[in-house]
C-alpha cells in the first residue's frame, strides 16, 4: 500500500484497515519513497507488517518503459 494515495492518506488507510476486527488480519506491506525513520516507526507502530522503501529508479523506470 502505498503512503501517498489521493483521497485517504496511507496511514490513515492502515489505521482503519488495523483496527476493523474484519480487516486487521490482513497483512499490510507499505510501499514508499520516504526513507523517514518516522514514517517508518510510526507504519510499525500502526500495525504495518512490513515497510519497503522504493527507489527513485523504479520510478524513473515507469515514467521511461510504461
Amino acid at each position: 500500500m502505498p503512503l501517498k494515495m489521493p483521497r485517504v492518506h496511507g496511514k490513515e488507510c492502515l489505521m482503519r484497515i488495523k483496527k476493523n476486527e474484519r480487516t486487521r488480519k490482513i497483512p499490510v506491506v507499505v510501499l514508499s519513497s520516504s526513507k523517514e525513520d518516522a514514517d517508518i516507526n510510526e507504519c510499525y507502530d500502526l500495525g504495518a507488517n512490513g515497510y519497503v522503501v522504493k527507489s527513485v529508479a523504479s520510478d524513473e523506470f515507469k515514467k521511461n518503459n510504461f
